[in-house]
């Protein structure tokens, strides 16, 4: 009974055990090999490890999956940019949503005006404050776009 070391961990096993103390790999001996002493000698034979094209395997479909997704997540975001293509364009848009915002800030107050009026816990002078404010909004989309909004 010899001592030889493990292929996989290099810890020191016996001849007579059947697999890897440390790592569970398995020992095969092969006969009729005789050492120096008239003994047989054990020499470890190195199975290929089986994991080894599995896991390149493994690998190259999941570099090829991560590819994809990279992929089509930049075809995605590339589709949705929606960049106006011209500076009178990229213009037109900011008027539009400007205007849209202040048509909603001039709705909004209004709405706003109506709830305080009803909910009557509010002073004159808090009514006559946010009349005003509205006011001044009413006032702004007329200067601004030219017709009421």
């Amino acid at each position: 009974m010899a001592l030889v070391g493990c292929y996989e961990c290099g810890r020191e096993i016996s001849t007579a055990a059947s697999a890897c103390v440390g790592c569970g790999a398995p020992v095969a001996l092969s006969k009729g090999i005789k050492a120096e002493g008239g003994g047989p000698q054990a020499e470890l034979l190195h199975p290929q490890p089986s994991r080894r094209p599995q896991f390149r395997a493994f690998l190259w479909v999941s570099l090829a999956l991560l590819s994809a997704f990279v992929s089509l997540l930049l075809w995605q975001m590339a589709s949705k940019a929606g960049v106006p293509q011209t500076q009178a364009e990229a213009k037109a848009e900011q008027s539009e949503v400007a205007e849209r915002n202040l048509l909603d800030a001039v709705e909004h107050c209004d709405k706003r005006y109506a709830q305080m009026n009803s909910d009557r816990q509010y002073t004159t002078a808090d009514l006559r404050v946010y009349a005003q404010l509205c006011k001044n909004l009413r006032d702004d989309y007329k200067a601004k776009w030219g017709r009421e909004p």
